[in-house]
This record gives structure tokens, C-alpha cells and sequence, in this order.
């Protein structure tokens, strides 16, 4: 690797042999590195998470901590347990070496070595570890480009959106200003009419600039996570999609503490839409979630739909999406629940791979492998399907903002 040309590597070598340190910082002054020592487990540790070095040479048999205990640590710990650790010791015995490699080291020299074979182990090491980088950059760079292809791809149904919530609106208006003229025809017309007149039409043009900014909100995207309330995200999802899932004769219904609810007000079972309250704090970028719930919905709506056209639903069935919440510990599980029919069993362990579709027309096979990165990755929590009844469940556990 060509570091040492602009940037000198950094080496911990520990052990607490004087002689020890002096020969194996000779050998990688001369390499150019940059070289620190520890005399033992716990200055390794104290010294790694200052110093951030790009490798580590560990001997076992040190005082106050050894080798093992202070490798298990370093790789316990968030700061340190990408470095590579390559154990140097005189145990040669096999259980040592399958230990040292249980702890997390990625390579087993014993004493003595030989000089030539150690730099070159070395050397491979530290450019696997440059390459495993780069390739979780390029990962990286490639879930979020396809983010920004599922939103693309989601957009187009955005816009058909917006364009059926300006339908009314847009309708509302024309009849004032027809009522306008009316009642400049008939002498009825005023001051008060006039007044009343413009605060109608006002009022909808004021929901149609909501509109708008509901819609620009949700492709912008958050510079850092913060905390927000799931039970409003989802609330503010649905009132996107709300009219154009009737439109597709499909009822959606939002539960909180689900079990409570159910055991006390049976008569109320599946009402249209359920306040939850109180709001729960996780911790994300808002948008980004709602947009999984927004994949989500939206497989279960063309699910329901096929269902529909083919004319499977039972008689009197009806398309329906229920989402309950509830809490267990510190976590929040969100349950967004269909009718449409299931996902066949060969492909559900799949559904979450990307480029992966079911559906036969239309499908880009991404919006899942992106929530799943947005839930697991990004919020550190949970996404899960199952087939239950005569549709499927989709499952959205994270941890509660405390």
C-alpha cells in the first residue's frame, strides 16, 4: 500500500519486554511508520483509542491485563474494533492460537519470527483493511443512490397525488368565483359577500400551499437524525396516500396500544382512523421513514388492488390496511397488517433483496431493500414480514428515544 508516501501508518506494538519493543520498532521505524508502544493490555487500550492506529501487535502473556482480555476489549469497543490485531507471542501451543483467533485477531505469529514474513503479513493485513473501507464507501454510495432512485420512483406517484388533492380544491374555488358573478347578476353582491367570498377561497388555496409543502417536505432530505414522533410521521404518510387508497376501495385504520383498545371498545373495532396518542420518540430522519411506511402501504395497495381486479375478496370484503402500535420496554413496534392476499411462501425469505419483485408489472424490486437499510441501518431496529390470515404483516421494530 502507498500511504507511507503522504501519510505515515500508525503501529501499536505491545508487549512488556523492553527488547521486544525496541526490535519490532526498529523494524517498522525503517518501513516509515509511525510507531507507539504499550507495556501492557491496559495502556493498549488507552493508547489505541487516543491514537487510532491503522494496525496492532499484541503479545498474550503481559502484567495486569493480557493479550486475549485486551484484544476481546478492543474489539468490544465501537472506537477501536476495526483495527486490525495481529497477536506476536511465544505460546505456540494450538489451543492459544484458536483462542487468539476466537478474541478477534486476524493473524497468529510466534516467537521467533522472521523478520521479512511479519512486514509482509503486516502489509497484507493493512491493505485488506484499506480495501474492506473502500468497499464499504462504494456500499454506501450505491444505497444511496438507490434511495434516491426509490424516491424518483416514488415521486411520479406523488405528483398523480397531488394533482387528485387539488381536484376539490381547484373545484371549490371555480364554483366561488362563479358564485361571484351570480350574485354580481342579482344585486346581492357586497362588501360582506365579497369578504366572505375571499376567505373561502383563501382557505382552500391555503390547503393546496399545504399541500404543496407536505409533498416538498418529504423529499428533503435531513443533514443530521433527530428525534421525532412515529405516531405523527405516520399520520402525516397517510394523509398523502389516504384519499388515493379509497379511491382504490381500500379503509385504513391507525391503533395505538392496540390490545387496550380492542379488549375495551370491541364495538369500535377497526374505526377509519385512530388517534394515537401519546406521540413516541425514535430517533432518524423523519422523511426517510415515512417513506418506508410509504413502500410498505404501497405494496399492500397493489396487493389489494390485483386481489380486487381478479376478484378474489370474499363477498362484502373489502380492501383493508390496518397499522397498530404498541410498546414493549424500550421498543415500539409498528404492525402494518393487509388483506392482499399474502406473498408466496418460495418467495418471502426474498422480498427484501434488492431488485427482487413479486409484482408482475411495474415492480423496481427496491422500495424494500431501502426501508430495510433505512430501518436496520439507519434507525437501528427491525423490519420483518410474515404471512398471516389471508394477507401479510409487515413488522417495524425500533428503539424508543428515552
Amino acid at each position: 500500500m502507498d500511504r507511507a508516501s503522504d501519510e505515515s501508518i500508525r503501529i501499536l506494538i505491545v508487549d512488556d519486554n523492553t527488547q521486544n519493543l525496541h526490535i519490532l520498532g526498529t523494524i517498522f521505524k525503517k518501513e516509515n511508520y509511525n510507531v507507539h508502544i504499550a507495556k501492557n493490555g491496559v495502556q493498549a487500550i488507552r493508547i489505541a483509542e487516543n491514537v487510532r492506529p491503522d494496525i496492532i501487535l499484541l503479545d498474550v502473556m503481559m502484567p495486569e491485563m493480557n493479550g486475549f482480555e485486551a484484544c476481546k476489549r478492543l474489539k468490544e469497543n465501537t472506537i477501536t474494533q476495526d483495527i486490525p490485531i495481529i497477536f506476536i507471542t511465544a505460546m505456540t501451543d494450538a489451543e492459544s492460537i484458536i483462542k487468539g483467533f476466537a478474541t478477534g485477531a486476524v493473524d497468529y505469529v510466534t516467537k521467533p519470527f522472521n523478520t521479512v514474513e511479519l512486514t509482509a503479513r503486516v502489509k497484507t493485513h493493512l491493505e485488506l483493511t484499506r480495501s474492506r473501507k473502500e468497499m464499504k464507501k462504494l456500499t454506501l454510495m450505491q444505497e444511496q443512490m438507490l434511495i434516491q432512485q426509490s424516491k424518483m420512483a416514488t415521486m411520479g406517484e406523488m405528483i398523480a397525488l397531488i394533482a387528485h388533492q387539488w381536484r376539490q380544491p381547484l373545484h371549490a374555488i371555480s364554483l366561488f368565483v362563479h358564485d361571484l358573478k351570480d350574485a354580481f347578476n342579482f344585486g346581492e353582491l357586497n362588501k360582506e359577500y365579497i369578504e366572505l367570498s375571499a376567505k373561502r377561497i383563501g382557505d382552500q388555496i391555503h390547503y393546496m400551499s399545504d399541500t404543496i409543502e407536505d409533498f416538498r417536505n418529504f423529499f428533503t432530505p435531513g443533514k443530521e437524525k433527530i428525534t421525532f414522533g412515529v405516531n405523527t410521521a405516520i399520520r402525516k404518510t397517510l394523509s398523502l396516500v389516504n384519499k388515493q387508497l379509497k379511491k382504490s376501495g381500500i379503509k385504513v385504520s391507525l391503533y395505538c396500544n392496540y390490545e387496550t383498545v380492542a379488549k375495551k371498545h370491541p364495538e369500535d373495532y377497526l374505526p377509519e382512523v385512530c388517534i394515537c396518542e401519546p406521540d413516541i420518540p425514535v430517533i432518524g430522519h423523519p422523511n426517510e421513514f415515512k417513506q418506508t411506511v410509504l413502500n410498505i402501504l404501497n405494496n399492500s395497495r397493489d396487493a389489494i388492488e390485483e386481489r380486487i381486479k381478479k376478484g378474489l375478496l370474499k363477498n362484502n370484503e373489502k380492501g383493508e390496511v390496518t397499522i397498530v402500535l404498541s410498546k414493549k420496554n424500550n421498543i415500539i413496534l409498528i404492525e402494518i397488517n393487509d388483506n392482499g392476499g399474502g406473498i408466496p411462501d418460495n418467495a418471502i425469505d426474498n422480498i427484501f433483496d434488492p431488485y427482487f419483485t413479486t409484482k408482475e408489472y411495474g415492480g423496481t424490486g427496491i422500495g424494500l431493500y431501502i426501508s430495510k437499510i433505512i430501518i436496520e441501518r439507519n434507525m437501528k431496529g427491525k423490519l420483518y414480514a410474515k404471512n398471516q390470515d389471508n394477507g401479510v404483516c409487515f413488522s417495524i421494530e425500533l428503539p424508543i428515544c428515552t
